[in-house]
């Protein structure tokens, strides 16, 4: 304590006059060599190359100290939305670019971006997934009691957005995105070794915390999607691409009812959202919420009895003429056929204030998308001019290369997804063999 008392002093006084805060020294970034012009020659340690010690050469290209100046860097990835004047970052080479007409499909794909994140090994069944269909668990340390030692407890970790919490350092474990295999975390205990000098705490409510945070992801994404779009009405450099989000005419949603199909091109997916109740106790409705604190017990609307709530998510073909444009003749016979999930909000989110939340979000990217339209004076599909007499209760999300400039809205079909996946929906004939590619189903893993 002497010798910091003794410095903090000294810096103290060596900052008068230069404002209140205290100067911190700039650490230089890591410099990226990747050059797309200039190859990158490797040093020799051949001592014949070398007049004196290879040690005694220039400190700053040294290939013995200063190793990573010798190193490959990927090059910067590309952005959807280049700002103007984007310059390269100081002794940077590579300069920041714009998203190429492909790129863009391919990124307006929520199928290809999830198989596209990082692989990672799933604790339970050792199976390597890309990152977006595993689950990440962290270790938070408890405050300690009196009279035991150190306590931990396993709480799932990076669900959210980054934009709404920050991802926890340290040790990690990941298993699939499915409530059974979450459920057997603490019966495997693939954390003993990292725990093995601590007590960790169980929580018989694991799967319930992340079927919670993954619902509030996708009120996170939808939150993002409507601030975006509101952003880019007043930019003139996002062409006139289509809707992003519209609510479906009464007719338009029969007919998918009735032919069980879906007729639109690009569709990512449709989400019913029936009107709320009113409060029988208070007579108000419920208010939105998107807290990550879990819903206290009696807040979600359980039918009465007799009544059947409809399945989480059907998946519905797309139409001849809808898969005509997102389907080859390279790939046809090779894929299977197009499908696009209906999501019914009332089992995916049965607590009342995030179906409130749902409800509001979706009407504010509507009202974004209109005046969206009003602002490019896109005419109505097919001439239907929409009052709220003639609206039904479903919402459209469309995604292709022109739309990912004014809205993400793949990134709410991954939430939405994610979503469907822990509750089983994307299992086949209730069998876990949901994850392909393995010598084992996951449901003898499990």
């Amino acid at each position: 304590m002497p010798r910091l008392a003794a410095r903090l002093v000294k810096a103290v006084q060596d900052s008068k006059g230069k404002g209140p805060f205290l100067s911190f020294p700039k650490h230089k970034p890591r410099k990226s060599l990747h050059d797309p012009f200039q190859p990158l020659e490797s040093p020799s340690f051949n001592f014949r190359n070398h007049e004196r010690s290879i040690l005694l050469h220039d400190p700053e290209c040294n290939p013995i100290t200063h190793s990573r100046a010798y190193e490959y860097h990927k090059s910067l990835p590309p952005i959807v939305n280049l700002p103007k004047g984007a310059k390269a970052i100081q002794e940077e080479k590579d300069k920041p670019r714009e998203m190429s007409k492909n790129e863009r499909q391919w990124w307006s794909s929520p199928y290809l971006r999830m198989l596209s994140s990082p692989l990672r090994r799933c604790s339970i069944t050792d199976q390597y997934l890309p990152s977006d269909f595993l689950v990440r668990f962290s270790y938070l340390r408890l405050p300690p009691s009196v009279g035991s030692g150190q306590s931990l407890a396993i709480v799932p970790d990076g669900i959210q957005h980054s934009k709404y919490t920050s991802r926890k350092g340290g040790h990690s474990v990941y298993t699939q995105c499915l409530r059974e295999a979450v459920d057997q975390l603490y019966r495997k205990a693939p954390f003993k070794r990292a725990t093995k000098d601590s007590t960790v705490v169980a929580n018989a409510k694991l799967g319930d915390q992340v079927l919670h945070l993954l619902r509030l992801r996708v009120l996170q994404e939808l939150e993002r999607l409507a601030v975006h779009m509101q952003y880019t009405i007043i930019r003139d450099d996002v062409e006139d691409s289509g809707p992003i989000i519209r609510r479906l005419t009464a007719d338009e949603f029969s007919a998918i009812e009735n032919s069980g199909t879906i007729p639109y091109q690009n569709a990512l997916a449709i989400v019913v959202v029936p009107p709320l109740e009113k409060d029988p106790v208070t007579g108000e409705f419920p208010r939105a919420s998107m807290s990550p604190m879990p819903f206290s017990e009696g807040t979600d609307s359980s039918p009465p009895l007799g009544i059947t709530l409809p399945p989480l998510s059907v998946l519905l073909p797309a139409s001849a003429d809808a898969r005509s444009c997102s389907e080859g003749p390279h790939v046809r016979g090779l894929l299977p056929k197009l499908a696009v999930p209906l999501y019914n909000a009332l089992p995916a989110f049965p607590f009342a204030p995030q179906r409130a939340a749902l409800q509001d979000l979706l009407a504010r990217a509507t009202v974004v998308e209109q005046k969206r339209d009003r602002r490019q004076q896109n005419p109505k599909p097919n001439g239907v001019i929409s009052t709220e007499s003639n609206l039904s209760h479903a919402y459209l999300l469309s995604s292709h290369q022109g739309t990912v400039k004014s809205g993400d809205a793949a990134a709410v079909a991954i939430a939405l997804w994610r979503l469907r996946m822990f509750e089983g929906g994307t299992v086949p004939d209730g069998s876990l063999t949901w994850s392909a590619g393995t010598d084992q189903d996951t449901e003898k893993l499990l």
